[in-house]
C-alpha cells in the first residue's frame, strides 16, 4: 500500500514490477536490521547466532547426540529393545522404554 502510495499514475507495469522488487528487498532488509538491532544483545540472539558461540553450541550439540547414541545402543546391545514394538497398542511399553 505504502509502495503505491509513492508512485506516479502514468508507471508503466514493467516499471512498476521492478520498482516493487526494489522495494520489497528495501523492506526485508530494514526489518532485519531492526530485528537485529532490537536483538542483538539479547542472551537467545547471542546463544543462537553470535559466530563465537556458534561453535560452542555445535560441540554441545554433538556430545548430546553421541552420549543419546550411546545409551541407545547400550540397551540395544543388552536386548532391552527384543520386546519393545512401535505400536499404538504397545504405547505403555514403549513410554516406559524412552523415559528409562
Amino acid at each position: 500500500k505504502n509502495f503505491l502510495l509513492d508512485q506516479d499514475d502514468n508507471i508503466e507495469q514493467e516499471e512498476a514490477v521492478k520498482r516493487y522488487n526494489v522495494y520489497k528487498t528495501d523492506f526485508k532488509k530494514t526489518q532485519i536490521a531492526e530485528f537485529f538491532t532490537a536483538h542483538k544483545n539479547e542472551e537467545w540472539f547471542k546463544y543462537k547466532y553470535h559466530p563465537d558461540e556458534h561453535p560452542k553450541r555445535h560441540q554441545e550439540q554433538k556430545q548430546i547426540i553421541q552420549r543419546r547414541l550411546d545409551i541407545f545402543m547400550d540397551l540395544y546391545n543388552k536386548g532391552y529393545l527384543n520386546n519393545v514394538s512401535v505400536d499404538i497398542d504397545n504405547q505403555q511399553a514403549l513410554i516406559k522404554f524412552l523415559d528409562t
